[in-house]
């Protein structure tokens, strides 16, 4: 009598989301290096600017006179300005400053500009005529121009900086969604959505956004390089930010450039900072359309 015995195949575990997010971060490092250095550039600035206390050593508003103008030093690491303050401590701060203004400017114009460019893309006609003669009036104007003039009229402050940078960037995102809402209105689900009686708005938030997400976290995050530019921008023209509170912008006017040969550290040292967040977003962002955009996806 012979007996059959069987072999237990054992059971495969079906990867962790942990494994998986671990996988699908160490395939986007090995596309796109440079876009994985953009992130880490940006979240570098993102822990500065969250923890500002732990990182800066010394009141960045509070002059000290007998440490005027000096240099970089194990004291000072950055060095000290024309009031003695610690630069270190400055750029320190005006990094939660840069911060918060570029994503609350970003997320007011973009989200503004996503449900604008769905209304106008979706419903067409006289909406989408209006819309976009308004669109084109506001593009005719370059977007700091535009900063300047709502800033000049708001007077300085960080909240009427975030609202003047922001409008600056609906157009932008309104354009972009309107061509996107158009391809995506055209799909047979939208027909088969409105064949059973779904509402406009039903057919707008269930069918429609989601399939737009794509586009607008690429204007988003495209915007917020520009966002610190101008920031600074409008901050070096006595625009932005009011002092004391510490901006990179301010940092670059004023006596500063009085004492840009004498003293190079109170021009380099703000500059390096604009330029490393700005490059940051810019190659992060440049990344993220890289892989989400359809167009440049086989490409790859």
């Amino acid at each position: 009598m012979s007996t059959q015995t069987q072999t237990a195949i054992p059971e495969v575990a079906a990867p962790s989301k942990l494994s998986r997010y671990r996988r699908g971060a160490l395939r986007f490092v090995a596309k796109n290096p440079l876009g994985a250095a953009g992130l880490f550039m940006v979240l570098l600035m993102v822990i500065i600017g969250v923890f500002v206390p732990f990182f800066q050593r010394y009141n960045p508003i509070t002059p000290d006179y007998n440490h005027m103008l000096e240099g970089p030093s194990w004291t000072h690491f950055l060095g000290t300005d024309e009031f003695g303050r610690d630069l270190w401590s400055r750029v320190v701060g005006g990094t939660r400053v840069s911060l918060q203004v570029s994503f609350a400017s970003v997320a007011i114009g973009s989200v503004l500009g996503l449900f604008l460019g769905i209304i106008s893309g979706y419903f067409g006609g006289i909406v989408d005529d209006v819309l976009q003669r308004l669109v084109e009036i506001k593009l005719s104007l370059p977007g700091i121009l535009l900063a300047i003039a709502l800033m000049t009229a708001f007077g300085p402050g960080v909240d009427k900086v975030i609202i003047a940078i922001a409008l600056s960037f609906v157009g932008r995102a309104l354009r972009t969604m309107r061509g996107s809402v158009l391809s995506v209105k055209e799909n047979v689900y939208i027909e088969a959505a409105r064949a059973i009686g779904a509402s406009n708005m039903r057919i707008m938030l269930r069918h429609i956004l989601p399939n737009v997400m794509a586009p607008f976290l690429i204007v988003a995050s495209s915007a917020l390089g520009g966002a610190i530019l101008q920031e600074s921008t409008l901050s070096f023209l006595g625009l932005g930010v009011p002092p004391p509170t510490p901006s990179w912008g301010r940092m670059l006017s004023g006596s500063a450039s009085q004492y840009a040969m004498s003293a190079p550290w109170m021009v380099i040292f703000p500059g390096v900072a604009i330029t490393w967040l700005v490059l940051g977003f810019n190659l992060f962002g440049d990344a993220l359309r890289d892989v989400w955009d359809p167009r440049l996806r086989g490409s790859q």
